[in-house]
């Protein structure tokens, strides 16, 4: 199932059960702010990326739940803007951390060399943030080369992205969603809760 095929059965079940968080679905990008954001963030978008903001601008902030597990989509506004501050950010850090262990540790050249999905320990100028869950953690495109390029993975506060890619693609993760939702199963660890017309998200148990 392709972004468009699954994006419209997550938008029509979020309708019929949670309207609510349905309602703060922003309507799809202005094509050229697209366009400008792709091109400040460093590398190419895969087009599953793009195909996704050209159907939806991200989510509203609301307490009415959202479509990713505890993860707001983020506007391209603030696409820009995360991307920017993680940018200001780790230029901190490595400029405070001037000695050869840190240089090594942050070669900018060699970490994005790497293959895509290869843990970076840093946020690297190609990494797209597309969610936040609003307590400083985002959710990234990696768009380094390689066979996981367009990879999602969670950049978390003391753990950066040591955890490794959460979904190999945009792609993938829509699908995932959309089987989780109509049939009721957790999506990346998350069981998908309806209340009130809000959907929210509960640690699923373990089997």
């Amino acid at each position: 199932m392709d972004v468009r095929a699954s994006w419209a059965r997550i938008v029509s079940w979020c309708h019929d059960h949670a309207p609510e968080t349905a309602a703060a679905i922003r309507p799809p990008a202005d094509a050229a702010l697209l366009t400008y954001v792709e091109q400040a963030t460093s590398r190419s978008w895969p087009e599953e990326l793009r195909t996704w903001y050209t159907l939806a601008d991200g989510t509203q902030r609301t307490p009415a739940g959202y479509v990713l597990p505890f993860y707001c989509p983020l506007p391209l506004q603030s696409v820009m803007s995360h991307w920017s501050m993680w940018q200001e950010i780790w230029a901190g850090v490595i400029a405070s951390s001037r000695n050869e262990e840190a240089e090594g540790l942050y070669d900018i050249a060699q970490l994005e060399a790497q293959a895509a999905g290869t843990v970076a320990g840093m946020f690297l100028p190609s990494f797209v943030p597309i969610a936040e869950d609003q307590l400083g953690d985002d959710m990234f495109v990696d768009t380094r080369s390689g066979r996981l390029r367009g990879c999602v993975t969670e950049f978390v506060k003391g753990n950066a992205d040591t955890w490794g890619p959460k979904w190999p693609s945009v792609t993938a993760m829509l699908a995932d969603l959309v089987e989780g939702l109509h049939a009721g199963r957790p999506v990346g660890g998350w069981q998908p809760v309806v209340d009130h017309g809000r959907l929210d998200w509960e640690l699923a148990a373990r089997a």
